[in-house]
């Protein structure tokens, strides 16, 4: 065995310590400029600004409209700028970031405070041709003063793509865009959010005060939203919007705040499809203060020239004069939908088109306050076909029209009334509602009263009337209750359902409509269901000026058999089960116990037969005898 002297162990432990110190120093170093790398900003040249007044910050540029001293930072990407100041000078225009040869994208902009004379860009794209985009920019506003407009993310000739901007105090004096392709690029999946601060002159002037989720000249606008809340006012809204390209997929929510200048829209285009946008609503108040607060809109989607197809609009809360899912002025309004659970409008109209066809919409009223309510709408020689209006709850003050039509055709639309609805004895219910003039038309129109009984001015333009009669109504008792006579001739008639609860009995005479004239074609009164056990049997008659109907006969439901059929099927398993277990079953095991003597023993044992039981009904337990 090898042994070092002292000395030896010495000399090698200084040796190898100084290798370890060499290595820990290399090491270090190399973690040093790691750590350098890293520490960088993820944008090569991206700069941290922020803004105090100083003039000698500002600059010009032959590109951006900068023609005056602006805030310009010297990289187009991931720059971070901040702009507070009280005193000093006023940037002309102010940019997160500006280029026309390459991408704008990633920079954040901060207004604290101060003053900008023109426009407040996050990123903005000036190649007027093969434009690169301006993508992923962002704005927070929070107070100070832009003159001009304020958009996250601009591109003259390209895409505007998920830029976002966020207000909660200042002013913005004319318009606001999270993104705005300035030709036939496309604006997609930008974003505003306000809750706080002034978009406009806070009066309503149509001129100014613009919200604009992501515009788009010629190309498509669509995935953007905006949210209203808190204390904002602005004066108008469209979240998507294109000049000739389609509209699609942008979403509005309004839960505060005030739209001054009459107009909240999720989607418009003047020449394009506005397809599948959503306005939402529920708080804050669109009106116009320049008439009084008299007129405001809120729109699913509206095109000029282009149909209005698959748009939404909800309200739970909120005030607005007018409710629209899709409009379109010289185009169709087809399958858009308008759902109100609360606040308080003048008109809920699921489509309108001024010169083209409404169809196929639907309006769904559960809750809060309303005028009218209209299926569909056209003012021209358009049809107003297959529109629907169901309502549950909630108070109309006005008329009710399944499908309205001018000069053209109303067919197959659909009223229902449910037993919770509140209607002025002064409104009125129309299936489908025309002029009368030649070649209008005015077929297959249907009304559901499903539990509804109350009075009204005038129920009329229904070809098939379905009576669900209410709990409530007693023999003698009245469902309709109408001021103006209701013409009969041509229509069907069905007593489609009782409530359960309802007490008639066989002679007993209730009135489906007071006041009618003419008979109808036709009726169904037979095999009438109340709950699920008792059947009955009505005769109808149009005799003088109402419309009864008779009790001739009511009896038990013969398919109540089946309540009980499974009960008793159970019931003879059971049985069985129980005869096997206390018979033959408790035999056989006593008996292969006692054989074992103590030892463990299985055993089993099989029974069959058949059981009936007198139910109204029957069952039959059979198993094969033992083999």
């Amino acid at each position: 065995m090898l042994k070092l002297s002292d000395n030896a162990i010495s000399m090698l432990v200084s040796k190898y310590r100084a290798v370890l110190q060499r290595m820990v120093v290399k090491n270090t170093a190399m973690f040093a400029i790691c750590l350098c790398v890293l520490g960088t900003s993820a944008v090569a040249g991206a700069a941290d600004i922020t803004y105090s007044g100083d003039v000698a910050d500002l600059n010009t540029a032959p590109i951006g409209g900068a023609s005056s001293p602006s805030l310009i930072p010297a990289n187009a990407l991931g720059n971070n700028v901040t702009v507070d100041f009280l005193s000093g000078t006023d940037p002309y225009r102010v940019f997160g970031g500006l280029s026309n040869g390459t991408a704008v994208t990633g920079n954040t902009v901060n207004f604290l405070n101060g003053n900008v004379t023109n426009n407040f860009y996050g990123g903005y794209d000036a190649a007027v041709v093969n434009g690169l985009g301006a993508a992923g920019n962002t704005i927070t506003i929070s107070g100070g003063t832009i003159q001009g407009m304020a958009i996250s993310g601009i591109s003259l000739n390209g895409n505007a793509t998920n830029n976002k901007i966020t207000i909660s105090g200042g002013t913005v004096k004319t318009q606001v865009r999270g993104g705005s392709a300035n030709a036939a690029g496309d604006a997609t999946g930008n974003s505003v959010i306000i809750s706080g601060g002034t978009v406009g002159d806070g009066l309503g002037t149509i001129s100014n005060g613009w919200v604009i989720g992501g515009y788009s000249k010629d190309g498509i606008s669509s995935g953007n939203t905006v949210s209203i809340s808190g204390s904002t006012i602005v004066n108008h809204i469209d979240v998507g919007e294109s000049d000739n390209g389609p509209v699609t997929g942008n979403k509005l929510f309004i839960s505060g705040g005030e739209i001054m200048g009459s107009t909240a829209r999720a989607g418009w285009s003047d020449t394009g499809l506005v397809s599948g946008n959503e306005a939402h609503m529920s708080g804050g108040i669109i009106h116009d203060d320049t008439v009084n607060f008299s007129t405001g809109q809120l729109v699913g989607a509206h095109s000029n020239f282009g149909n209005a197809e698959n748009n939404l609009v909800t309200m739970s809360g909120g005030s607005v004069s007018s409710v629209t899912g899709g409009f379109s002025v010289n185009a169709n309004a087809t399958g858009n939908k308008g759902i109100m659970s609360g606040g308080e409008t003048n008109q809920y109209v699921g489509g309108f088109s001024s010169t083209g066809n409404a169809e196929n919409n639907e309006v769904l009223f559960s809750g809060g306050k309303t005028g009218s309510i209209y299926g569909g709408k056209t003012m021209d020689t358009g049809n107003a076909s297959g529109n629907t209006v169901n309502i549950t709850g909630g108070e109309i003050l006005y008329e009710v029209y399944g499908g309205m039509s001018t000069m053209g055709s109303a067919n197959n639309n659909t009223v229902t009334l449910g037993g919770n609805v509140r209607l002025a004895a002064t409104s009125s219910i129309f299936g489908g509602w025309t002029t009368g003039n030649p070649g209008t038309t005015s077929t297959g129109n249907t009304l559901n009263l499903n539990g509804f009984q109350g009075t009204l001015n005038e129920v009329n333009s229904f070809q098939n009337y379905n009576f669900f009669l209410p709990a409530s109504l007693q023999n003698g008792g009245t469902v309709l209750t109408v001021t103006s006579q209701t013409d009969l001739s041509g229509t069907h008639v069905a007593i489609t359902g009782m409530e359960s609860g309802t007490l008639l009995a066989p002679g007993n005479t209730i009135t489906l409509i007071n006041s009618t004239q003419n008979a109808p074609d036709s009726y169904t009164a037979t095999n009438v269901r109340s709950g699920i056990s008792l059947l009955y049997d009505f005769s109808l008659e149009a005799a003088g000026t109402a419309l009864t109907a008779t009790v001739k006969s009511a009896g038990v439901n013969p398919q109540t058999k089946a309540l009980v059929e499974g009960y008793a099927a159970n019931m003879a398993f059971v049985n069985q089960g129980a005869d096997l277990a206390g018979g033959t079953g408790m035999a056989d095991a006593m008996a292969k116990a006692k054989a074992a003597n103590g030892d463990i023993a299985s055993f089993g044992a099989v029974s069959g037969g058949s059981s009936r039981y007198k139910t109204g009904s029957h069952a039959v337990m059979w198993t094969a005898p033992p083999s």
